[in-house]
Formats: C-alpha cells, sequence, structure tokens
C-alpha cells in the first residue's frame, strides 16, 4: 500500500500497444495502461497488498483518479481492474481461485466506491476472477449479477468490459 502521494512515481505501470499505424515517416500507436482500484483489506493478504493505492476508498479513488487523468491526457486508454474489488482476496489468482465471503453491504462502502467514483471516466473496466458468493456463484469475469446487474445496470458504465488473463490459475 503506497505510504505517501509520490510512491505511484515508483509503481509499475502495466501497459501495451493496441495499434499501430506508419504514416509521414512517423509511427503513432494507441496504448492501454490497466489500473488496479482494489482497496486494500488487512484481512486479505499480499496478492494485492503492495499493488494497492491505498486502504481507504476515498484515498484511493484521490490517487487513482489523479493518474487515471494524468495517463488519459497522456493519451493511454485505462482499463479499472479489478471490478469489483479483489484487495481482500485470500491467495492470488494467479496461482488458484479465490472466494471473497464479504457481504454485498461491505463491498458497496469499501471495494466498490473507486469504481462507482471513476468508471464514467475511463473506456474500460477488468472483471476480477474472484467468486463473490454474496452475490453470485460465478467468478464475476462470469457472472451476470456483476457484469449486466451492478456494473453496467447500477453503476451505468457503457464502455467495454474485460476479462483478466485466462489463463491465470483462477
Amino acid at each position: 500500500v503506497w505510504e505517501n502521494d509520490f510512491d505511484y512515481l515508483i509503481d509499475e505501470l502495466t501497459g501495451f500497444p493496441i495499434s499501430a499505424t506508419f504514416s509521414n515517416n512517423q509511427v503513432t500507436s494507441t496504448w492501454i495502461a490497466e489500473y488496479k482500484l482494489d482497496v486494500f483489506d488487512l484481512e486479505g493478504d499480499m496478492a494485492i497488498g503492495d499493488r494497492a493505492f491505498a486502504s481507504e476508498p476515498q484515498d484511493v479513488v484521490a490517487r487513482a483518479g489523479a493518474m487515471l487523468e494524468g495517463l488519459t491526457t497522456a493519451g493511454l486508454l485505462c482499463s479499472l481492474k479489478h471490478f469489483p474489488g479483489q484487495g481482500s482476496a485470500r491467495g492470488d489468482t494467479h496461482a488458484k481461485s479465490v472466494t471473497i465471503s464479504k457481504s454485498l453491504v461491505h463491498m458497496r462502502t469499501h471495494a466498490l466506491v473507486p469504481f462507482v467514483e471513476l468508471c464514467d471516466r475511463a473506456p474500460m473496466v477488468m472483471m476480477a476472477h474472484c467468486i463473490y458468493p454474496q452475490v453470485s456463484t460465478q467468478e464475476a469475469c462470469r457472472s451476470s449479477e456483476w457484469i449486466s446487474t451492478i456494473l453496467r445496470g447500477e453503476l451505468g458504465f457503457r464502455g467495454v468490459v474485460v476479462s483478466d488473463d485466462l489463463t491465470m490459475g483462477a
């Protein structure tokens, strides 16, 4: 978890090109940046831990919002992840399936806050591979409750919804 406002300068920024155009002896490319909106929960483990902006939802909103504004201004397309929040995960979804048993009430006041506040500022949201049994028995990336009812219906997100890495252990 970041200790101050400048720690983001050394955070890993994941980006990859999605297109490139060659014209007039210049290459123009379009890049996507993935940014984590996970609120680190001390009950979780370090699977997200030091990759989270903060452990308080409004701190995540402030820091991620500033980063999102900077990246967007620089011309990057941003994907917000891991919807609906993976900061409480007790395990690494790169290696195994993870269940987060937080209530929907807790999710709405904690993990979902950054998505509620910032989803209208990004063209993409990346779904988590976690299972949230209080809402659905399926992983969020396969759940109509999370994607259609909550993300699209309640939050009004109209952008692109993508899955996390399909080769992960989850």
